[in-house]
């Protein structure tokens, strides 16, 4: 066999083979992407799963649920019927203690008249004690006014004639003449109104006023050298 023929049945061969590798990894390639299917398919199917659980799930919470406000309903029922029972009786407890003590009220309004009639009644009698001490004690306040009056009329005659008589007296002093000792002092000169019985005695300018006796006179006195 010439190397001709050697070579027309080599290639027909290896055109054979690269056909058959090619078929090979097409089928690779199905086998791939079914077992992608597959696996896809599975996991569908167990998410499928799933949600039917939780579904179910769901389901039983949501009768549990129910059952829970079916028994909450009833006891709501039962609280709602304690408490207009309690509101019932503490109403009527409050109503009986609400007309005792109306009549208590109606039983202390009668007797107030009566009470009130009697503290008047006193009151008036404290009155009628305390008038005539009250009238007494106006008299004594209106004499005592008259008497302090008749004070001040009398204190005011006294400091007039006081006045009077101090201003006199000044007077008189003023005129009497000054006379030098022998020492150089000076006294007043014997006044003529004063007795002779006095003797030496000299007058000074700066004597004092005259006083009042208790008689109603009045003195004079003078301060000597």
């Amino acid at each position: 066999m010439s190397p001709v023929d050697t070579d027309d049945m080599i290639f027909p061969g290896k055109y054979a083979l690269e056909r058959v590798d090619e078929f090979q990894a097409r089928i690779q390639l199905v086998e791939n992407s079914n077992e992608s299917l597959l696996s896809a398919k599975e996991q569908q199917a167990q998410k499928i799963s799933d949600l039917e659980k939780s579904l179910k799930d769901q389901g039983d919470a949501l009768t549990t649920l129910k059952e829970e406000n079916t028994i909450l309903r009833e006891s709501l029922a039962q609280i709602r019927a304690s408490i207009q029972q309690l509101a019932k009786a503490k109403l009527e407890t409050q109503q009986s203690l609400f007309d005792n003590n109306f009549q208590q009220f109606r039983e202390s309004l009668d007797k107030k008249p009566k009470e009130v009639e009697w503290k008047l009644v006193e009151r008036n009698s404290v009155i009628e004690g305390l008038r005539l001490p009250l009238s007494n004690i106006a008299k004594t306040v209106e004499s005592r006014k008259k008497e302090i009056v008749n004070e001040k009329e009398r204190l005011d005659m006294y400091t007039k004639s006081h006045n009077m008589l101090s201003n006199a007296w000044i007077i008189v002093n003023q005129r009497v003449p000054m006379e030098t000792n022998s020492d150089g002092s000076t006294v007043k000169r014997k006044n003529s109104m004063v007795g002779e019985d006095q003797g030496s005695a000299k007058r000074q300018s700066t004597s004092a006023g005259p006083e009042a006796t208790g008689d109603g006179s009045f003195t004079s006195t003078h301060g000597s050298d």
